[in-house]
C-alpha cells in the first residue's frame, strides 16, 4: 500500500518486543504500526480475560490524486480512491451473529449528524469489496477464505450506529474506552471495527488495528484466535483496502519474525500490508495493491509448503474470523475414484451400471445420457484391469446388469469377463457391450437402446469433448440420446440411427467451428418436427457459455446443480449420469476461477444445493468456495 510513513520503531517498542519473545508469558498485543514513540504509547486494558494490548500509530491516507487537497479534512466518502476488485457476497453463516465475527460500527461524534443512512450503501460496498480482496487473495494459493462478518438476514454486513463523545477521537485507546462506556465490550469472539465519521487521530493517522505479537502456528493456541480485538478506520480511509488493512492487523499481520517484516508491515510491494521507507517492488500491477501477502510468504497462505515460515509460524489464513467453507465435493484420488464417489449416490441394486474407459471421453459421452435415463451410474475403468476403487464400488452397488461402453481397444474382454462377478442378474445378458467400429458407431449403438419416435435427440462434435459435457446431463433428463458427428459430415451409422429414431427435434451442441452448417442442414432432413426449431443449435463463445446456455433450460430454484472442470472430461461425464437421473444441470468451470457465464447461470438457477465434481487438482477450493457464495 502506498501510505505516508511516520518513523521507525522506537527503542521502547523494541525493548517490549524483546522482552515478549524472551519471557514465557502471553505476548502483549500491540497495534500494528510503522512507528511508536515513548510519549505516544497507548494501552488497551485487559478485560474479560483478554490480555493487555499495546497501541501505536498505523495507517495513513494514500497520497490523493492531483487536484484533491485536504484529505484529513474530508467530509464525504473517499470516492477518489478507486477499487478495481469487485464486491463478493459475504458468507451466510448460521444466524449471522453467533461465533467468531468481524463486527462493524458506524461511529459519529456527539453534536454531529448521524449519517448512517447515507453512509451505509458506500460502506456496505467497500466491506464486500474487502471480502472480494480476501477471496481473490486466497485464490492465489488455490484456496478459499472469506470474512466472517456479523450480517443481516440478507447476508449483507450489519453496520450499527453508535454515538461517541469527542473525547473518543484522539486515540484508539480513547475510542475503545468510549465504546465500552456505550455498552460495547471486549469479546473473545469479536473483532470490533469502528468506522469513524470523522478524521480525529491527533497524529493525522486514519486507521489503527490492535494485534498480538504471537507467532505460535497452532490455531487453537494463538492469541489471535483466543481473543477479540479492535480497529478503527477514519473517514479518509473508508475504502476497501484501508478497511482490510486494519482488519488483517487484528488477525495478526505482520509478525515481527516474518521474512519480509518491517515494523508489523512488510517490505515487498505491492501488497495491502506493505508500505514504508524500506519497501521494494516485487509484485507489480495495480491489482497487487489490492491483494494480501505479495509472495504469500509473510502472513497469508492457504496451504503453506512444508518448511516455510508460514507452515511453522502464525498464518492469518488460519484466523477464526475467516471462513474456509466450500461447496461439498464428490471426489476421489483420481478419475476412477471420483466416478466411484459419484456412483455412491446411487442405492444398491440399480438395474444397470455402465462402465467405460477413463482414457477418453467418446464412449462415456453417449453412455452418460443413457445412464441418466435408466437411473444408473457411469463407472470408469482402465482398458486391461478394473481399478480397486471401482471394484469396491461395484461390490457395494450390486447392479443387476452391467453395460460396457466401447470396443475391446477401450475395455478389454478380460475386464468384461471380470465384471460378470459383480452383476447379480444371473442371466446370459447380465454383462453386455455396446460398441461400434469407432466412436461414431458406438454412439449409434448406444442410441439403439432408445425407442423410435423420441421427442428430441442431441448431436455433438465427436472430435473433442467440451460442448457435449453438459449436454449429456440434459439428454439424460430429456430421455434423449446423444450422438456424435464429424465436423463436416454426418457419419453413416449416426445418420441411420437418426432415421430409425425419427426425433421430432434435434439439438446441435456447439458452434459452427465444431459442427458445420452443412451438417446442420442434413440434420434438418432427419428431424420429423414441422416447426422452425426442429433443428436447434445451442452455442456460446466457449464451453462454459455452452453449458450455461444448456442450464438455461432448467427452472430457477432447481433442487440441485453440479459444477465440474471444463478443462478435462472424466468428472463431468460421471456426474452427468447422476445429474441426468436427478434432472439437474451440470455447469463447467475453470480450475482456478469461475467463468462469468457459469457465475451468472448459478445466480439465476439459485439451486437448493450445489456439488463440485472432482478433486482439488481439477477444481480448486478457490472455485468451490466462490460457488458456495454464489448460490447461498
Amino acid at each position: 500500500m502506498h501510505f505516508r510513513l511516520r518513523s521507525l520503531l522506537s527503542p521502547t517498542l523494541l525493548a517490549l518486543v524483546a522482552a515478549t519473545i524472551a519471557l514465557p508469558q502471553p505476548p502483549l498485543p500491540v497495534e500494528a504500526t510503522s512507528t511508536i514513540d515513548a510519549d505516544t504509547e497507548e494501552t488497551l486494558p485487559a478485560e474479560s480475560g483478554i490480555p493487555e494490548r499495546k497501541v501505536a500509530f498505523d495507517l495513513y491516507p494514500p497520497e490523493p490524486p492531483d487536484g484533491i487537497i485536504g484529505i484529513q479534512a474530508a467530509t464525504d466518502w473517499p470516492t477518489w480512491y478507486p477499487t478495481s476488485t469487485s464486491p463478493v457476497t459475504l458468507p451466510c453463516i448460521g444466524d449471522g451473529k453467533n461465533g467468531a465475527r468481524v463486527q462493524f460500527w458506524y461511529a459519529y461524534v456527539a453534536g454531529k449528524t448521524n449519517r448512517i443512512a447515507e453512509a451505509r450503501p458506500w460502506l456496505t460496498d467497500q466491506i464486500e469489496r474487502a471480502n472480494g480482496m480476501t477471496v481473490a487473495s486466497a485464490a492465489k494459493t488455490n484456496g478459499f477464505r472469506a470474512l466472517r462478518v456479523v450480517t443481516d438476514a440478507n447476508c449483507r454486513p450489519s453496520i450499527s450506529a453508535v454515538q461517541l463523545p469527542s473525547s473518543a477521537l484522539p486515540t484508539l485507546d480513547a475510542t475503545v474506552s468510549a465504546m465500552k462506556a456505550a455498552g460495547i465490550k471486549d469479546s473473545k469472539d469479536r473483532v470490533h471495527v469502528v468506522l469513524m465519521d470523522a478524521n480525529g487521530f491527533t497524529d493525522g493517522a486514519c486507521g489503527r488495528g490492535a494485534m498480538f505479537l504471537d507467532e505460535n502456528p497452532d490455531p487453537t493456541k494463538n492469541l489471535h484466535n483466543l481473543n477479540g480485538s479492535w480497529a478503527r478506520i477514519d473517514l479518509a480511509c473508508w475504502y476497501a483496502g484501508g478497511i482490510l488493512h486494519e482488519i488483517f492487523h487484528t488477525f495478526g499481520a505482520v509478525q515481527l519474525g516474518a521474512p519480509n517484516a518491517d515494523n508489523m508491515h512488510c517490505k515487498d510491494e505491492g501488497d495491502l500490508l506493505c508500505y514504508g521507507a524500506n519497501t521494494r517492488m516485487v509484485c507489480t500491477g495495480a491489482v497487487a495493491e489490492e491483494r494480501l501477502d505479495c509472495n504469500n510468504d509473510d502472513y497469508f497462505h492457504t496451504n503453506p509448503p512444508a518448511g516455510s515460515y508460514l507452515r511453522n509460524h502464525w498464518n492469518t489464513a488460519d484466523s477464526k474470523y475467516l471462513s474456509s467453507d466450500t461447496a461439498p465435493r464428490l471426489a476421489g484420488a483420481d478419475r476412477y475414484a471420483t466416478a466411484a464417489a459419484v456412483s455412491r449416490k446411487f442405492a444398491p441394486g440399480v438395474a444397470t451400471a455402465y462402465v467405460a474407459t477413463g482414457a477418453s471421453y467418446a464412449d462415456a459421452l453417449s453412455g452418460a445420457a443413457l445412464a441418466g435415463r435408466t437411473g444408473g451410474p457411469v463407472l470408469l475403468t482402465q482398458a486391461t484391469y478394473i481399478p480397486t476403487a471401482v471394484k469396491t464400488e461395484l461390490t457395494r452397488l450390486k447392479p443387476k446388469k452391467i453395460v460396457v461402453l466401447g470396443g475391446t481397444s477401450s475395455v478389454s474382454n478380460a475386464v468384461l469377463n471380470e465384471l460378470r462377478t459383480y452383476a447379480t442378474a444371473n442371466t446370459s445378458d447380465e454383462v453386455t457391450r455396446l460398441a461400434g467400429t469407432d466412436r461414431y458407431g458406438t454412439s449409434a449403438a448406444v442410441a439403439a437402446s432408445y425407442p423410435a419416435g423420441v421427442r428430441v435427440a442431441y448431436v455433438a462434435y465427436g472430435g473433442d469433448f467440451p460442448d457435449a459435457l453438459a449436454g449429456a446431463a440434459v439428454a439424460g433428463r430429456d430421455d434423449a440420446p446423444v450422438l456424435l458427428t464429424r465436423h463436416d459430415g454426418l457419419p453413416a451409422p449416426v445418420r441411420q440411427q437418426l432415421q430409425r429414431l425419427r426425433p421430432q427435434q434435434i439439438v446441435l451442441l456447439g458452434g459452427t467451428q465444431a459442427v458445420s452448417e452443412a451438417v446442420e442442414a442434413e440434420l434438418r432432413t432427419l428431424a420429423t418436427g414441422t416447426g422452425a426449431d426442429r433443428v436447434k443449435r445451442i452455442a456460446g463463445k466457449d464451453r462454459y457459455a455452452v453449458a450455461a446456455a444448456l442450464a438455461a433450460t432448467y427452472p430457477a430454484g432447481s433442487p440441485t446443480a453440479y459444477v465440474a472442470s471444463g478443462a478435462t472430461f472424466p468428472d463431468a461425464l460421471a456426474g452427468a449420469a447422476l445429474a441426468g437421473a436427478e434432472g439437474a444441470p451440470v455447469l463447467l468451470t475453470q480450475p482456478r476461477s469461475v467463468p462469468a457465464a457459469t457465475s451468472e447461470a448459478l445466480a439465476r438457477l439459485h439451486p437448493g444445493a450445489v456439488t463440485v465434481l472432482g478433486g482439488k487438482n481439477t477444481v480448486t477450493d478457490a472455485v468451490a468456495g466462490h460457488v458456495r457464495l454464489i448460490v447461498q
